[in-house]
């Protein structure tokens, strides 16, 4: 599987603030009535785009940026990001995984900034084995966006945010 986990990405105060406006009142929340897709309806999760299709939040500059900044150029000379998505998961009584998905329909990146640490992961489905990846503050995960995954919901904490970025390497 073709999958790299960073850790502490970015500074301390830096990650923790992020943590602290997202859980903030002052944090515009959107609710939608799936986790990955219309036919995925059972649960439901909170969603904010700081950016899409050039379009930008008022948080993006504060909030993407410095997470986009840390993410791998793989031997390109920058990146090409198609969208920037933060989540909110609520808790549930058990670890439920979202559908199986891919985010995009064309070949993409995927990286995952996780925002508070709790026991939910990512899980990512090979084709001899699944892989967890757990849900730990200021860690990202890389991943090529072929590789179906899907969010598993926590148990242990009220809230689960992280941010999603979909974009591809730029080369010469």
């Amino acid at each position: 599987m073709n999958y790299t986990v960073l850790e502490n990405v970015l500074d301390f105060e830096l990650s923790e603030n992020i943590k602290n406006i997202m859980s903030s009142n002052d944090f515009p929340w959107y609710y939608l009535p799936n986790i990955s897709g219309e036919d995925d309806n059972e649960r439901f999760h909170f969603t904010h785009m700081l950016s899409y299709r050039e379009e930008y939040s008022k948080w993006y500059e504060y909030m993407a940026l410095p997470i986009i900044k840390k993410i791998p150029r793989e031997g390109g000379i920058g990146i090409n990001v198609h969208r920037v998505k933060v989540n909110l998961f609520v808790k549930e009584k058990e670890n439920l995984p979202s559908k199986k998905h891919t985010d995009e329909a064309f070949p993409h990146k995927v990286a995952l900034y996780y925002v508070n640490t709790n026991n939910g992961y990512t899980l990512l489905y090979g084709d001899k084995e699944n892989i967890k990846i757990p849900s730990i503050q200021n860690n990202m995960l890389i991943l090529d966006g072929s590789l179906p995954h899907s969010a598993v919901s926590q148990t242990d904490t009220k809230i689960r945010m992280g941010v999603n970025i979909t974009y591809n390497i730029i080369h010469e």
